[in-house]
């Protein structure tokens, strides 16, 4: 049925326009930002919930009422859903990776040696901070598991407005980080690294399928990438 469908249905501008406003510029705007926490290496690991957080399977990067769209879209374009799943299985492999660091990093007696080090009262005295103004609402059976995500995610220098967990992570980022080479670590860090590569070729094929498949759409129905309402709307803003 959906391949008579396909047959014999018509692609139209109202389709097309539908497709670029709610599937297609969301979509390659979010491959645009994996691939640039790919390239840093920072996964967006969260070990609470457990999951990347901006690195998704495509459906998740689409608002929910848009999904059927998505759906029509890839049943109309199978060769552009092979990339989409291929993806998709890549996110989940490195997603798997990281919990399964994680969960090293947390048994690391390494990590917890430099960890209690760090939070001894002379080293707190230093940096002028207590141990509940740096990790804040996490409890004290958290504070690893944080700094274990830091760790995941290559967490460079922190910025300011992470006030008093920048000042402990910032002091002693390059021993935190360093827990990545020891031997009970270093192939979980080197598996996750491989994954996220891999994920970020996935990611760069994907993002010129669609966009070539948006340029080839754009140029037989005649439809702009953008709304001219939504240009006239910010142009008023």
């Amino acid at each position: 049925m959906a391949k008579n469908l396909r047959t014999k249905g018509k692609i139209g501008p109202n389709i097309v326009h539908a497709w670029f406003d709610t599937v297609l510029n969301p979509l390659l705007h979010a491959l645009m930002i994996e691939q640039e926490c790919l390239e840093k290496k920072d996964w967006t690991w969260r070990f609470i919930p457990g999951g990347l957080e901006a690195i998704r399977p495509i459906h998740a990067h689409v608002h929910v009422g848009a999904r059927d769209n998505l759906e029509q879209f890839l049943e109309l374009h199978p060769s552009v859903n092979i990339f989409v799943r291929d993806h998709d299985k890549k996110v989940e492999i490195l997603s798997d990776k990281c919990g399964q660091l994680q969960i090293r990093l947390e048994k690391s007696t390494e990590l917890r040696r430099i960890y209690e080090r760090a939070v001894s009262p002379g080293a707190l005295s230093d940096i002028g901070a207590t141990l509940q103004e740096i990790f804040g609402a996490y409890p004290p059976q958290d504070h690893i598991a944080l700094l274990a995500q830091y760790i995941v995610n290559n967490t460079p220098e922190l910025p300011p407005y992470h006030l008093t967990t920048a000042r402990l992570w910032n002091k002693h980022q390059n021993e935190f980080l360093g827990v990545l080479h020891h031997r009970s670590i270093v192939l979980h860090a080197v598996g996750t690294a491989k994954a996220g590569e891999t994920l970020l070729k996935s990611v760069a094929v994907l993002y010129r399928v669609l966009k070539d498949t948006r340029l080839r759409l754009s140029l037989e129905h005649d439809v702009p990438y953008a709304a001219a309402s939504l240009l006239l709307t910010e142009r008023t803003l």
